[in-house]
């Protein structure tokens, strides 16, 4: 693939601080930090941003993951929150708790300095690149093998891959296939 071009006011910056997701052969965070600005009629508030936020910098993963020649980005949203009731028989009483859920991630793939369209993914974990030469891609036969796909880490035998569907131009989710031997 040809050197990808950012024609954007966004920029990866780093490593991201909050968000850790180690890779094992070189210990660098997967999750890279952003700052800039997008154009206003970008729905920032979908996934729990602001321009201000953007400004100071998120958490995301960026790359080419349409094949335009154009890097695109993965915003890290806030983090959700839901009330939780359990029943404590120690004390015999109702305890409620506001447990973090999910995030919302923006996917803004661009064509230039503008928007070519975003997708919004709800209440997702991290996630983090599914390189285009990551020997498990094999297992994906439907995905276009030229172009990088996203990797949700599940816990146990549960996980979850983001491949771009080239007719609608978003991503679309399938179950991570496990190694043999996993389950």
């Amino acid at each position: 693939m040809a050197d990808v071009k950012n024609e954007t006011d966004l920029r990866v910056v780093g490593e991201s601080q909050t968000d850790l997701f180690g890779d094992l052969n070189s210990g660098k965070n997967l999750i890279k930090f952003c700052k800039g600005s997008i154009p206003k009629t970008v729905d920032l508030e979908s996934a729990g941003l602001s321009a201000s936020k953007l400004k100071d910098g998120v958490s995301c993963v960026a790359a080419d993951f349409n094949g335009d020649g154009f890097l695109d980005f993965v915003l890290y949203g806030s983090k959700g929150q839901t009330e939780v009731t359990s029943y404590d028989r120690a004390t015999k009483t109702r305890v409620t708790k506001t447990v973090e859920v999910g995030r919302n991630l923006l996917v803004v793939f661009f064509q230039g300095p503008g928007v070519l369209r975003t997708q919004l993914i709800k209440n997702s974990a991290e996630v983090f690149i599914f390189e285009t030469k990551d020997p498990n891609r094999k297992k994906y036969p439907k995905a276009n093998p030229s172009l990088p796909g996203l990797l949700r880490p599940g816990q146990g035998d549960r996980g979850w891959v983001y491949f771009l569907n080239e007719k609608t131009g978003l991503f679309e989710e399938v179950p991570w296939v496990m190694p043999p031997g996993y389950d």
